[in-house]
């Protein structure tokens, strides 16, 4: 097995059958899926029980214990030698498993890759790319701002394993995991130079989640800033974080709002836009097995659920 798939999903019912069409719709075969419940109350579980295919296995315990503590759950149960990413709302391009898995294939010293992403709106339009540029893993850097999207990387097994995502992060689980990653454990990272996957912006976020997840990038701004920025730039960096958590307080009840999601990303020219919406139309077009009955037993117990805490997403 090359490739575990590890999707943790919440109440993503809209978006989850894509995803996983995105999977099927892939170049690499070799493949395993996880599909990691985390108590969802709408219809995304029976969605995930209702796929029949032998490589897709459905992890549910009924219990609400947030991001981190699935995917560490994830890279625990991986069978697959690499561990790929993936967001429940979001799609990889066909072939980014391929790449992604010749890229380490042929460098043996690097331990993750990552790539450049297409902006999807709710319609799942293409709206924009980011990430293409290089990439910077300074301390200084690494500090300020995550190197790579997480959601795109694909590592070694051992490597998922061996750095663990803090359980009591939940905003910032990435930009903590990348720390640690390269500033202390020495982490080799590259990033490959196309797009190969496809990034879902929402037009509104729950301004409660954006605070929370500038609490804690100042949490770990005042923890790693004066060792690798110095004192004065980290108070910088934390009055910019407080500045922008204030403009999204005074934008959340216009379209001011909206503007500011979609600033994540670039401009795209209309050639590679259209492109890329071909790619995308080819993938949710993808066909996947499923069953008319679904199945009701629980996976616990015979998959060795790792156990964690409850709280909210």
């Amino acid at each position: 097995m090359r490739v575990t798939i590890g999707v943790p999903f919440y109440n993503v019912g809209e978006t989850l059958l894509d995803c996983v069409r995105s999977i099927f719709a892939q170049t690499e075969l070799q493949w395993e899926l996880l599909l990691v419940d985390d108590g969802s109350t709408d219809n995304s579980l029976a969605i995930a029980r209702s796929i029949d295919d032998p490589r897709v296995r459905v992890v549910s315990d009924g219990r609400n214990c947030g991001l981190s503590a699935r995917l560490n759950q994830i890279a625990e149960l991986a069978q697959g030698e690499f561990v790929a990413r993936q967001d429940a709302d979001d799609l990889m391009h066909p072939v980014r498993l391929a790449e992604q898995v010749a890229h380490l294939d042929s460098h043996r010293h690097v331990d993750a890759v990552g790539c450049p992403w297409f902006a999807i709106n709710d319609n799942s339009e293409v709206a924009g790319i980011c990430g293409n540029r290089i990439l910077d893993l300074r301390p200084e850097s690494v500090v300020k701002r995550v190197p790579l999207s997480h959601a795109t990387a694909l590592g070694r097994r051992e490597w998922f394993r061996r750095i663990p995502y803090v359980k009591d992060l939940r905003r910032s689980q990435d930009r903590d995991f990348w720390i640690r990653a390269i500033l202390f454990e020495k982490s080799r990272v590259a990033l490959l130079e196309k797009p190969r996957y496809f990034y879902r912006i929402p037009e509104s976020v729950p301004l409660a989640k954006t605070m929370e997840g500038y609490r804690n990038n100042r949490r770990l701004l005042r923890q790693h800033g004066p060792t690798q920025l110095g004192r004065w730039r980290t108070m910088a960096c934390i009055c910019e974080s407080y500045a922008k958590t204030a403009l999204w307080q005074l934008a959340s009840p216009t379209r001011v709002c909206k503007w500011l999601s979609s600033a994540r990303s670039a401009p795209i020219d209309k050639h590679e836009q259209r492109i890329a919406q071909q790619v995308l139309d080819h993938i949710r077009a993808q066909p996947v097995p499923r069953t008319s009955s679904l199945p009701g037993a629980s996976l616990v117990g015979t998959l060795g659920i790792l156990p964690c805490c409850t709280h909210a997403n």
